[in-house]
């Protein structure tokens, strides 16, 4: 049966990058689990398939090109279900069956601050898409969410959404010294020596930025004083009318800007019509089955149909998120090769970690 499916998706898809990638997985399986117990692993394969939107069209299709590929896909289905129900039936997942990749394999999930380019476990969001729409035809763009909701690493990956042309001045607001708005001047300007030489003032900032295509990325804009916010907003947006079209500002807040502006005293509308704003908010369902996806098969295919109880423990927020599945993968690592049937124990863990 593995065969004929691999055969069938395959050939119906060979042009569709994530339809070969189940292919080339079934086939994986079918070489490393010759006696047929991965039946499971192969349903929770054809599972991402119907995730992709790609089961109905391809049981429709094989029913018409390929007689019998509509009935082992729903064998296929079936014996999933019945073998998550009962850790006692044939084929049931245990700790050692596709475990061995986590041995050695630290965990891909983020637990700490902004997430690194090379993170495993950045999902693209639809503020992402946002973000680059809003970055080809807008100067002034806030970031608006919760703490830990991905506004950092959103800027971190400013060369997905900006264009290359654009001299980028990425600075830590957090990291300035905000005791006086004289020493948070200081460093401020401090901070845009890698990239635009040695600035002093507001005043000698405008030369660099008539001559070349600047966008300013400041990060937790709420790490600074009322006055200072004032300051910062008030420059660049008469920087702006000096150098049309050459200066971005994209800043993160965890406020809307309405509130912001408000009690930094801003009053003309122009201040408040300026702001394309991008809201992040929690993680979509689909968005957390992403980073399932990154656990071994047998363990994702368990996830996936605990996805409520994920929801009621973390309410996908995306840090809590990240954490939750980094315990996870620590935990079932030190299960490797022991054999021990996870069905009972991943609920077990999922109450430990409940609360934490």
């Amino acid at each position: 049966m593995c065969e004929d499916l691999v055969i069938a998706l395959s050939e119906l898809y060979e042009t569709a990058p994530k339809a070969r990638a189940i292919a080339e997985g079934l086939v994986r399986i079918e070489l490393v689990n010759a006696d047929g117990n991965a039946i499971v692993v192969w349903a929770s394969l054809i599972r991402e398939a119907h995730k992709a939107g790609c089961l109905n069209d391809l049981v429709n299709r094989a029913s018409l090109h390929y007689p019998g590929k509509k009935e082992a896909l729903l064998l296929a289905l079936n014996k999933y279900e019945a073998s998550i129900r009962s850790a006692d039936t044939r084929g049931s997942i245990t700790s050692g069956a596709d475990f061995s990749v986590m041995a050695d394999t630290p965990s891909p999930f983020s637990v700490a601050g902004g997430m690194t380019l090379d993170a495993q476990s950045y999902v693209t969001r639809r503020p992402d898409h946002e973000l680059k729409l809003a970055a080809a035809s807008h100067a002034f763009i806030w970031l608006q969410g919760d703490f830990q909701f991905g506004k950092t690493s959103l800027l971190n990956r400013h060369a997905s959404w900006l264009g290359g042309d654009w001299v980028v001045v990425s600075i830590a607001l957090q990291l300035c010294d905000r005791s006086t708005d004289a020493r948070f001047r200081r460093d401020f300007f401090a901070e845009m020596v890698d990239t635009l030489g040695n600035q002093s003032s507001w005043l000698t900032l405008r030369i660099p930025i008539q001559q070349r295509k600047t966008a300013f990325l400041l990060d937790e804009l709420g790490a600074c004083s009322d006055s200072q916010i004032a300051e910062l907003l008030e420059r660049f947006h008469r920087l702006s009318e000096i150098a049309r079209g050459n200066l971005k500002l994209i800043v993160s807040f965890r406020d809307h800007p309405t509130l912001c502006l408000a009690r930094c005293g801003f009053r003309n509308p122009k201040h408040r019509d300026a702001w394309k704003v991008i809201h992040l908010s929690v993680l979509t369902s689909e968005e957390v089955r992403e980073l399932i996806n990154l656990f071994p098969i047998s363990l994702a295919a368990l996830l996936h149909s605990r996805l409520d109880r994920l929801r009621a423990i973390t309410d996908f927020k995306p840090q809590a998120t990240q954490y939750l599945f980094n315990s996870l993968w620590e935990h079932f690592r030190e299960l490797t090769g022991k054999g021990e049937s996870i069905h009972l124990l991943i609920d077990e863990l999922l109450n430990s970690l409940d609360g934490r």
